[in-house]
């Protein structure tokens, strides 16, 4: 079992982090002014572009993403404004949430390990279920992009506690979820769900957040499911995990409507476009 801290040495961390990152669009500058662009109905891609041009390093991530095989693109995207548009608002937004909860690290140290594999190859895998079920694919490029942000931040306040939870449960999901509530006071998804509420997230989007470890028998919310399925083929591909054991790909495909002979397809083609756009965003 892990070295457990007792709850209130913690939850007064993670409140503390929890008000900082929940206050930050209203004094934060470029994520304020992205937030503000992209709830105000009459702000269109030059508004946006406007904003990301604030925030030079957010700026590069969206360039690079904006280029990378997530879109598959005949042509190199130069221009910020062009990059929004090929992105889409909702994963702008995610960006810079990203951005903002030290994702990206630098200050606030590296995220867990294998974050960034699990987190791309999640969206791919999300985004191809997407594709198939005619929901828009930047919403679910977004929700598997973000979906682990909680884990990211209790990661954050104690990497060494984080990595004897990791050890401790590893085999045991539920009791993960149990042991994180038992420590911190919220489990990891509730943590990101907090934070996507205060940044304006769509319902569906922070629903995904809280509840991607559902099974499908207890949900029928779509973006949950295309986040459940999307973390399935990520693993099926050879995508890390981060904090529990993946879901099965053929249950999770199904719920969606997908065969069982699609599934293999699907996840080596999430693993291949993912690869791509790990190499773009991140640099590498």
């Amino acid at each position: 079992m892990p070295k457990e801290k007792p709850v209130n040495d913690l939850a007064s961390p993670l409140a503390t982090l929890l008000a900082e990152l929940t206050e930050l669009p209203t004094h934060m500058g470029a994520a304020g002014g992205i937030l503000a662009i992209i709830d105000d109905p009459h702000s269109d891609a030059d508004d946006l572009a406007r904003a990301v041009d604030t925030d030079p390093a957010l700026c590069v991530k969206i360039l690079r993403l904006a280029n990378s095989s997530a879109y598959g693109l005949s042509r190199r995207v130069m221009s910020t404004r062009t990059a929004v548009s090929v992105i889409g608002f909702d994963t702008v937004r995610a960006l810079a949430v990203l951005a903002a909860s030290g994702a990206f690290a630098g200050e606030h140290g590296e995220p867990p390990d294998g974050f960034w594999g699990h987190s791309i190859a999640t969206a791919h895998g999300a985004a191809l279920l997407a594709r198939n079920r005619g929901v828009k694919v930047s919403d679910a490029f977004a929700a598997g992009l973000l979906h682990d942000l909680g884990a990211m931040l209790l990661h954050r306040l104690d990497p060494a506690l984080f990595a004897d939870l990791d050890q401790a449960t590893a085999e045991d999901l539920p009791g993960r979820l149990a042991q994180e509530r038992a420590t911190y006071g919220m489990h990891h998804g509730e943590v990101g769900a907090a934070v996507l509420d205060a940044w304006g997230f769509p319902s569906e989007m922070i629903d995904a957040q809280r509840d991607h470890h559902r099974l499908p028998v207890a949900t029928t919310a779509e973006m949950v499911l295309l986040v459940r399925g999307g973390e399935a083929l990520a693993d099926l591909g050879g995508a890390p995990s981060i904090v529990e054991l993946p879901p099965d790909a053929v249950e999770a495909c199904t719920a969606l409507g997908i065969g069982r002979e699609s599934v293999m397809e699907l996840a080596q083609q999430a693993a291949h476009e993912a690869e791509g756009t790990a190499l773009q965003l991140m640099g590498a």
